[in-house]
């Protein structure tokens, strides 16, 4: 019986494991300093607010699929960020604090990254030292977003036209080898 029992909670400590290594690992926001100092990896801001329907459907469909929450944790310092936080946010010498936009009060960094496009769920690309390369406004599903996430995450966009690439991206090749280390 104690066998079984340990075999049980073994298999169940496993499964709590593998899964918390498909998940998309969001950094702080008091973290981006850091992780900014290292230089190692780009950035993912992923906006959103509550209430927000689509940005549910994102949670929960696109950047909770395993093979995607792999594949930022390999090549970004991924973020979240309620657009509508009032925490203030320090990004070198700069703090974003909240600015009111007719009756809503937004971060003053998703103003800014956003262009003040407030439009949800919203993905922001960034490279290793934080500079915006490109912004999303808009809801991707799985196969989408992976077209989305690898043509940045493997530096496509420094030599291909978005069209180009979208257009010739192999699933096999340009995604699954990453996720799976080939």
């Amino acid at each position: 019986m104690r066998v079984h029992s340990f075999l049980v909670l073994f298999f169940l400590l496993s499964l709590v494991r593998v899964s918390a290594q498909n998940k998309i690992h969001w950094i702080s926001t008091d973290k981006i300093n850091q992780t900014i100092k290292k230089g190692d990896k780009k950035f993912i801001i992923y906006y959103y607010i509550n209430g927000c329907k689509w940005c549910h459907y994102m949670d929960d469909s696109t950047l909770s699929n395993p093979s995607i929450a792999k594949y930022i944790n390999q090549f970004f310092y991924p973020i979240k960020i309620d657009a509508m936080s009032e925490n203030k946010i320090q990004v070198g010498e700069q703090t974003y604090g909240t600015q009111q936009v007719g009756k809503y009060t937004f971060n003053e960094l998703a103003l800014t990254m956003l262009n003040g496009r407030m439009s949800f769920p919203s993905i922001v690309f960034l490279d290793n030292q934080f500079n915006k390369i490109q912004t999303f406004d808009t809801y991707m599903d799985v196969p989408d977003f992976e077209i989305v996430v690898t043509y940045f995450g493997s530096d496509h966009y420094k030599k291909t036209m978005f069209r180009r690439y979208a257009h010739s991206f192999c699933r096999e090749q340009h995604f699954n080898n990453y996720v799976n280390g080939n």
